[in-house]
C-alpha cells in the first residue's frame, strides 16, 4: 500500500460504537492507494482503516460547507487501541463516517479519492494494476519544492532522481 496524501480532519462516526466511543475526534486522514486511514490525535482511540474495496459511497455532505464529506462502508478495521499493539478488529456491517477537513477543501481531496475508489472496485488483478498506474501518474507530476532549501546552509541540488520506485 502506498501513501498518497493526508489531511487534518474531524471524524464523526454515525453512532457511538465500541471501536470509536467519542462523538467527534480530531486527527489525520491518510489517503493511501488501497484504503483511508484515520489516525486520531487522542492516543486512547484506535487507528481506523477503511479499505477502498469496502467503501460503497464517498460524497460531499449536502447543506454542509465545502469541507465536509461522508464515507459509507461495509467494513472497518481498528488497530492499536490505547496505543497498544494487539489483534486487529474487523467490524462488518454498513457504517457511515463523516470527515470535516480543517485546511483543505473537497475540490482538492475528492479528485484524489475518486480514482482510487474506482480502481478498488475492479477485479483484484485489474485493481492492483489501476492503482499502480494512478500512483505512477501522480509521481510524474510531483516536483521537489526548492523553497525549503536554505541559503545559509549552502544547500544545493546535486542531481535529479526519483526518490522511490513502486515494485
Amino acid at each position: 500500500e502506498a501513501y498518497v496524501s493526508d489531511v487534518i480532519v474531524f471524524h464523526t462516526p454515525s453512532q457511538h460504537t465500541p471501536h470509536h466511543p467519542l462523538p467527534r475526534s480530531s486527527g489525520r486522514l491518510r489517503i493511501c492507494s488501497r484504503s483511508l486511514i484515520f489516525e486520531p490525535d487522542l492516543h486512547e482511540l484506535p487507528i481506523l482503516r477503511v479499505p477502498f474495496k469496502a467503501i460503497t459511497t464517498i460524497e460531499p455532505v449536502r447543506g454542509g460547507r465545502d469541507h465536509v464529506f461522508r464515507v459509507l462502508t461495509t467494513e472497518l478495521v481498528s488497530l492499536f487501541n490505547f496505543s497498544k499493539p494487539g489483534p486487529y478488529k474487523i467490524h462488518k456491517g454498513l457504517q457511515e463516517h463523516t470527515f470535516t477537513t480543517q485546511h483543505s477543501s473537497l475540490h482538492t481531496i475528492l479528485p484524489l479519492l475518486m480514482p482510487l475508489l474506482s480502481s478498488a472496485q475492479l477485479p483484484p488483478g485489474s485493481a492492483e494494476e489501476a492503482a499502480q498506474q494512478l500512483m505512477s501518474a501522480r509521481e510524474e507530476h510531483m516536483h521537489f519544492d526548492l523553497s525549503s532549501l536554505q541559503d545559509g546552509l549552502l544547500e544545493k541540488i546535486r542531481c535529479q532522481a526519483r526518490a522511490c520506485v513502486h515494485a
